[in-house]
């Protein structure tokens, strides 16, 4: 869940806006702020920027009375604080926190450390580029798993085999027999289609509705600003179906207690965004850990391999960090006799 601007940000902020300490946010100031915020992000004004030169006015003029939320020249502090406050920006504290956090862990790692969180990250390249050699690999097993390779190679090849030697309609046989069972009702008054009917209804209407959307036509206009950058502008119906905001995470509020599962990604886990709280995180998991491992026990099961596989895709100073709190995870495992393993692994795409 992202976490908004504080109350003591905000009023940071609007302390800082208020230059003349007056208790109103005027409108000049907020427009000093804006060309400030622009010559600091964007010293090289495009054509799109608000401080181009070819920009007009009353383009500037509606923006920011679209932020001020007035028509008026001034605005109490108060007020513009709840302004500020409905726009729910998120809040980097957090993120700072952890970046600190993350600089100081880095700082006092030892160097033997560094080098293996190192290699965790770059060492699959090595790898990739001997498996490439045929002497390397004739003197090196690069592939830890090739034996599993091997033969998940020869029951794909088993498969493939059996698949093409059968008939290709040789499926619809059991369907023929449904088929004749439910409407000659030969053992019993036929079942079938009140089972089907609704969930094919439902994939009936779907489906008919998706179609009949491709064929309304919203007016939209392609613009190219530059090199690297294009804007499309849509005019957005007025009236929808159903109510919906823009930017609502519909899959992900889909979550209830019975299926905390998230139909977008199949994790139960919810998404975060931002830079992650290595620490806590890694923490928290191995106290799960601990706690599922007794609850086995208390059942009268016990796990032998306690191994969990770690797979990360991102920056590397980020990585650095989760390849050695992996490491010390799985030498604190060791020492409290619970052996549970962690295995730091870079995600691989193509």
């Amino acid at each position: 869940m992202a976490q908004y601007l504080s109350s003591d940000e905000i009023k940071e902020f609007l302390k800082d806006l208020d230059a003349n300490n007056n208790g109103f946010i005027d409108y000049h100031e907020v427009e000093s702020k804006l060309d400030q915020v622009h010559n600091e992000i964007a010293p090289k004004a495009k054509s799109y920027n608000l401080h181009h030169k070819n920009t007009t006015e009353k383009q500037r003029h509606e923006f920011l009375r679209s932020v001020m939320g007035t028509s008026e020249n001034k605005i109490p502090r108060d007020e513009f604080y709840e302004t500020v406050e409905g726009w729910k920006v998120p809040s980097l504290s957090p993120e700072k926190t952890s970046e600190e956090g993350s600089k100081y862990y880095m700082k006092r790692m030892a160097w033997g450390r560094r080098v293996r969180a190192w290699w965790g990250l770059t060492g699959q390249y090595l790898n990739a580029l001997a498996r490439k050699s045929y002497y390397l690999s004739r003197m090196i097993n690069w592939d830890l798993t090739q034996s599993f390779h091997i033969k998940i190679s020869v029951v794909a090849m088993a498969a493939a085999t059996l698949h093409g030697m059968l008939k290709s309609q040789s499926s619809l046989d059991p369907l023929r027999l449904v088929c004749a069972h439910g409407s000659l009702a030969i053992l019993q008054y036929p079942m079938l289609g009140f089972w089907l009917i609704i969930p094919v209804l439902l994939i009936v209407v779907e489906r008919s509705v998706r179609v009949g959307y491709g064929f309304y036509q919203i007016p939209a206009k392609l613009e190219i600003l530059d090199g690297e950058t294009v804007v499309i502008s849509v005019v957005v119906p007025q009236k929808r179906y159903w109510k919906y905001r823009a930017g609502q995470y519909l899959l992900e509020l889909h979550r209830t207690e019975e299926h905390p599962e998230s139909p977008l990604t199949g994790l139960i886990n919810e998404t975060h965004f931002g830079r992650p709280n290595l620490a806590e995180i890694m923490n928290d998991h191995y106290g799960s850990m601990l706690q599922t491992i007794k609850e086995t026990k208390e059942k009268g099961m016990e796990i032998k391999k306690r191994r969990v596989g770690v797979f990360f895709c991102g920056a590397p100073p980020i990585g650095y960090e989760l390849a050695d709190r992996c490491h010390e995870l799985t030498v604190r495992g060791r020492e409290d006799k619970s052996y549970i393993e962690y295995y730091f692994m870079m995600e691989v795409f193509g």
